[in-house]
């Protein structure tokens, strides 16, 4: 058993444990410790800037949203305006024919009364005319009941 714990194999052993431990630490733990670090702090980084982009999309859908609202709004707006001005320039259209139309009815009244009057007049005057006619042939000459149907039947035939 003097052979399994030597002692200076041993220290040699442990020493060499150590050393390895130290290496090991330097050059393995502390780099992968740093990059694993690293690696964390980057994916921090992206996950904020991954929430700093979404609250700006949400920001910009909203703003979005509310300027398609004021244009729809808007949109409405001048729609109605453009019908009530157009019933506007309907309704002044519909009063002007209208009055024009009371004025064509009117001058064709008028006119209708000019005439009526004009052949009423030239009617009188034909009357007159042929009174007077029929009275000078009644004066000429005594007049027998024969001559009497006679100067009938011409009047008619001049009246008619």
């Amino acid at each position: 058993m003097g052979e399994i714990f030597n002692l200076p194999s041993l220290a040699l052993h442990m020493l060499n444990a150590l050393i390895l431990f130290i290496a090991i630490r330097v050059f393995l733990y502390k780099p992968v410790r740093k990059f694993l670090r690293q690696r964390e702090e980057s994916v921090a980084q992206t996950l904020k800037n991954a929430d700093a982009s979404a609250k700006e999309a949400d920001r910009l859908l909203a703003q979005s949203r509310e300027e398609l609202l004021c244009a729809q709004n808007s949109a409405t707006e001048t729609i109605a305006q453009g019908a009530k001005r157009a019933q506007g320039s309907a309704d002044e259209i519909l009063a002007g024919a209208r009055i024009q139309a009371e004025e064509i009815i009117q001058k064709a009244q008028q006119e209708a009364e000019q005439i009526r009057l004009a052949a009423r007049e030239a009617m009188a005057e034909e009357a007159s005319n042929l009174a007077v006619a029929i009275a000078s042939k009644i004066l000429e000459r005594e007049v027998t009941l024969q001559d009497n149907k006679k100067l009938i039947e011409e009047f008619l035939e001049e009246v008619g």
